[in-house]
C-alpha cells in the first residue's frame, strides 16, 4: 500500500529519494513511516497475535532488509527463487517505468511471483524517484510531496476529487487534468546524478571533525 496510496507513499517515498543505492539507503527513513507502520502491527494485535511474535517478526523483517541494499552483491542462484535478494530490491528502488512498484515484498519474494508484482533485474536500474529531489535539505525531502499533493488539490474541481488526490496511486488525475499521468522513460544520455560543488576545504575540515569525535569517544 505504500506505492500505491499518495497519502501513504508520501511517508515512504524519502526512503526511495536516494539516487545511489548502498546499506546507508536502509536507513534513509521518513519522520512519518512509524507513524503508519504502527497501525499494521496494531491490527496484527487486534487479530490476535503474540506481542512477542509480532516484535520478534519486525525485528527480523527491519534487519534482514538493511543488507539488500547494495550493488555488490550479483544474483544468488536459487534463492532468487524464493527471497527477496538484493537484485530483487535493486529493481523495487528503480525509478526506471518498467520497474516502478515491482518486488514490493520485504523477506520472500514468492508473494510478488503469486500475485505479478515480480520483475527480474535486466539492466541496472536508475535509483531514485520519477520527479528528482534535487536538493540536500532534510526538511523538503519529508516534506515536499505533501506540498506537490495539496497544490495538486486545490487545482481540482470538486471536493470528492480533491479528497481522492490523496488515496489514489500516485500519477492519478482527473479525466479533465488528461487522467493518469505514467512514469516517464529515462533518457540515460541527459540523466544526471544530483550534486552541488563541494566547499573548498570541506574535506580536510571534514576529516578534522572525525578524528576529534574519535577521539573524544574512545
Amino acid at each position: 500500500m505504500s506505492h500505491e496510496i499518495n497519502f501513504i507513499w508520501a511517508t515512504h517515498i524519502v526512503h526511495h529519494q536516494s539516487e545511489e543505492y548502498n546499506l546507508s539507503v536502509a536507513l534513509r527513513q521518513s519522520w512519518f513511516q512509524g507513524l503508519f507502520s504502527r497501525f499494521f502491527y496494531i491490527s496484527l494485535a487486534i487479530a490476535g497475535f503474540s506481542p512477542i511474535m509480532i516484535v520478534t517478526v519486525g525485528a527480523f523483517n527491519t534487519l534482514y532488509q538493511f543488507w539488500i541494499h547494495t550493488r555488490t552483491i550479483d544474483k544468488m542462484g536459487p534463492l532468487e527463487w524464493i527471497l527477496n535478494t538484493p537484485s530483487h530490491h535493486r529493481v523495487h528502488h528503480g525509478s526506471n517505468p518498467k520497474y516502478i512498484d515491482k518486488n514490493d515484498a520485504g523477506t520472500l519474494i514468492i508473494w510478488d511471483r503469486m500475485f505479478g508484482t515480480f520483475k527480474a533485474e535486466e539492466e541496472e536500474p536508475t535509483y531514485g524517484i520519477t520527479k528528482p529531489l534535487a536538493s540536500w535539505n532534510p526538511v523538503w525531502a519529508n516534506f515536499h510531496y505533501w506540498d506537490e499533493l495539496i497544490a495538486l488539490a486545490k487545482e481540482l474541481r470538486g471536493f470528492t476529487d480533491k479528497i481522492k488526490v490523496f488515496i489514489k496511486p500516485p500519477g492519478w488525475r482527473p479525466e479533465y487534468l488528461g487522467g493518469f499521468h505514467p512514469p516517464p522513460e529515462i533518457d540515460e544520455k541527459t540523466y544526471r546524478k544530483f550534486d552541488i560543488p563541494t566547499v573548498k576545504g570541506l574535506g580536510p575540515y571534514l576529516l578534522l571533525q572525525f578524528i576529534v569525535v574519535i577521539a573524544l569517544t574512545s
